[in-house]
């Protein structure tokens, strides 16, 4: 029975959702509009949802490359060749292009596993894996704005665990990797943490723009920050209490990691390469966070970027040689070496969420048609709970970043000129949109974790994911409502 159960399971994922897939991502061209939606916006939406089911179904990658193509023969791209480039130059896929292929050299060379071995038979973590996670978590978490991009923390942070996961001998079925590969990616969250640095300068931009004037540190602190550190400590108590993540694997090859002896982190010759690229990579990263901006170096890394970074390393180690003659990288394996799954369905996704708010879509009117008569008529209360159950369920299946562009700015006045701080719409669109982790199309750092099949389970995700979600949206209900009156009543119309 199992054997033809697996076999009508591999029929299906080989041509029944396939077919489906195609069949979606065509019918747009079909269906009635519906109004004030565009026939540009249901060729985009269908496109959507067949993305969706072939990642559901078939996998990460062919179904956002598909999508891609797909969006050639609409009214947006008008040709393949037009949408696969918006693709292949979008800054988030190039970014994340070169840093797979950086990191695959670093993961290759076995510096990440001689770390993570050194951390794991420390005292603190040795036999305590919350004691772990909770270091691990809040360490990313304060490094992420000084790293500069949410992508490049979430990838260190997977390369430093994975080889724990193969040491203690995880597999993917189980809810540890799952947990600490998600954990991870939350602390992308926190690039905006720091209201003086660089970083937080869109999310103060969003904040200032729909309140009409510039939001003070201490109130972006509160606002902001305080709310991110509660989601994460929610997230830890959901694991522990809720969930209830099987660590015993971790408690016990933590214990035998310790007496094999790896009180010293001794490197050899590649590991060492692989610790001084990692490292040159790290300054180039920090260096424009920490030095005075009027000085040329900072502002020849702030032009150089990720971009520039990995790219200048990278010909660096296909240019400098061995004492064998060898070059210190092999390109070849550096592309096997990374994760594809993973990038094309960042690529696919910002490409599609780019899609699906344009104003040709009419998506912005219907929503904003939809949203604006029902928040006019309730209470403040109800217009928080309102906000942020909405923007979170748009958010699972739209970037979430995108949504706090688009909606941060036209709530807000709907507050202002029935008396309430704005502060208020912006918080509750800001935090409504931020537990996107349902779906891989609701944010970069949902993106990555979905992509990441090497160690994350769906079903494992869903069993973490769903009541931390709803804790953190309880949260966010309980901060939009309170905080702007406490800490941004300058705000507040007279």
């Amino acid at each position: 029975m199992s054997t033809a159960a697996s076999e009508q399971k591999s029929m299906f994922k080989t041509y029944v959702h396939p077919v489906i897939v195609i069949i979606l991502m065509l019918i747009g061209n079909f269906v009635p509009v519906i109004e004030p939606l565009t026939r540009m916006g249901m060729q985009v939406i269908f496109i959507f949802i067949g993305m969706i089911w072939g990642w559901s179904t078939c996998g990460m990658l062919w179904p956002s490359l598909l999508g891609v193509i797909m969006l050639g023969f609409t009214e947006y791209a008008e040709t393949p060749e037009a949408a696969l480039g918006l693709m292949l130059t979008n800054t988030t896929f190039v970014a994340s292009l070169v840093a797979f292929v950086l990191f695959a050299y670093i993961s290759d060379s076995g510096l990440m596993d001689v770390m993570a071995r050194w951390v794991v038979t420390r005292k603190f973590a040795a036999g305590k894996p919350w004691t772990f996670m909770i270091f691990l978590f809040f360490a990313l978490a304060v490094l992420s704005p000084f790293v500069g991009n949410p992508i490049v923390l979430i990838l260190i942070g997977f390369s430093f665990v994975s080889p724990i996961l193969k040491q203690m001998g995880y597999t993917k079925d189980e809810a540890f990797p799952t947990y600490m590969m998600l954990g991870i990616s939350l602390c992308g969250l926190f690039s905006v943490w720091a209201s003086f640095m660089p970083g937080s300068i869109y999310t103060r931009g969003i904040l200032s723009t729909a309140v009409g004037q510039p939001v003070t540190s201490l109130q972006y602190t509160m606002c902001i920050t305080v709310p991110l550190v509660l989601s994460l400590i929610l997230f830890i108590l959901t694991g522990k209490f809720i969930a209830r993540i099987d660590t015993k694997k971790f408690i016990e090859g933590s214990k035998v990691l310790q007496e094999q002896g790896s009180e010293k982190m001794s490197l050899n010759i590649e590991q060492k390469r692989g610790a001084v690229v990692l490292l040159v990579f790290i300054i180039g990263m920090v260096l424009p966070s920490v030095l005075p901006q009027t000085w040329a170096i900072t502002a020849l890394l702030n032009r150089a970027g990720i971009v520039g970074v990995c790219v200048i390393t990278t010909v660096a180690l296909l240019i400098l040689t061995k004492k064998d003659g060898k070059t210190l990288g092999d390109f070849k394996q550096m592309m096997q070496g990374m994760s594809w799954d993973m990038l094309m369905l960042m690529g696919g996704i910002m490409v599609i969420a780019t899609a699906l708010i344009s104003e040709g879509t009419g998506m912005v009117a219907f929503c904003s048609g939809f949203m604006i008569p029902i928040l006019s008529k309730t209470s403040l209360l109800g217009f928080v709970v309102i906000v942020c159950v909405l923007m979170c369920t748009i958010s699972q299946f739209s970037m979430n970043m995108v949504l706090q562009m688009v909606f941060a700015p036209i709530l807000a006045p709907v507050l202002m000129q029935a008396g309430y701080n704005p502060m208020t719409a912006v918080m509750a669109v800001y935090f409504g949109t931020q537990w996107a982790y349902l779906a891989p199309s609701g944010s970069m750092m949902a993106a990555l974790v979905f992509g990441n099949t090497e160690w994350v389970s769906k079903k494992q995700l869903y069993k973490v994911c769903v009541p931390w979600i709803i804790l953190s949206l309880i949260m966010s209900v309980i901060v939009s409502y309170t905080f702007p009156d406490i800490f941004c009543s300058n705000l507040t119309p007279n």
